[in-house]
């Protein structure tokens, strides 16, 4: 009798164990096919749907903007987008079924950076929007590099206008100050025609950042 309830509790013991172990290793297999890779990009697969996002990230300036996101999917498949920011909007559709569009809109930001995510079938697509705080210093890098770029270009535009002024007055080899005035020209004239367009340029960069 004692061998029979212990070979009776040891069959028991090892049908919960089987059980246990079938039931993990199940739930581990679909965790396992609910995301996978395809041509790079991550799907969801979920119930015999596969979905796939277009894109997964995007970086914008300051100002509002608008853009577009597409979902493919099996016919029948049924999807679901939501944004976490309220300056993150989906202005199209936020349910949908089989392959699908998804208008966003960005506002204007006047603060820091900042970033929003738009879910769609259980993927993410991720907005970095740079701040007020982030587009000054990027404009003033801008500059510097557009006024070291002009001195150079200044350089070279002064030296062929010297020796075009020099050619056309040969008088000024016997007038050291006749020659010295022309190319004072020239270098006030090719400098103010370089740094005008960086003046530009930046005038353009800060305006966006306001």
């Amino acid at each position: 009798m004692l061998k029979f309830y212990k070979s009776f509790f040891l069959t028991k013991l090892l049908l919960v164990c089987g059980m246990f172990f079938i039931m993990n290793a199940y739930s581990f297999s679909q965790s396992q096919r609910e995301y996978t890779f395809k041509g790079g990009l991550l799907v969801r697969v979920n119930e015999g749907c596969s979905y796939t996002l277009s894109a997964t990230s995007k970086t914008a300036g300051i100002g509002a903007t608008t853009g577009t996101l597409s979902v493919a999917t099996t016919g029948g498949c049924a999807w679901t987008a939501s944004s976490n920011q309220s300056w993150l909007s989906i202005t199209s559709a936020k349910t949908g079924s089989g392959n699908g569009v998804i208008n966003y809109s960005i506002a204007a930001n006047t603060g820091e950076a900042r970033a929003g995510v738009i879910t769609i079938a259980g993927l993410t697509f991720t907005v970095s929007q740079d701040g007020t705080n982030s587009c000054a210093p990027k404009c003033e890098q801008a500059n510097q590099t557009c006024l070291y770029q002009a001195a150079q270009a200044a350089a070279t535009c002064q030296s062929a206008c010297g020796q075009a002024a020099i050619q056309q007055n040969p008088a000024c080899m016997a007038n050291p100050s006749l020659c010295a005035e022309l190319l004072q020209r020239c270098a006030v004239s090719c400098a103010a025609q370089t740094q005008q367009i960086c003046a530009s340029q930046y005038q353009t960069c800060t305006a966006s950042c306001k």
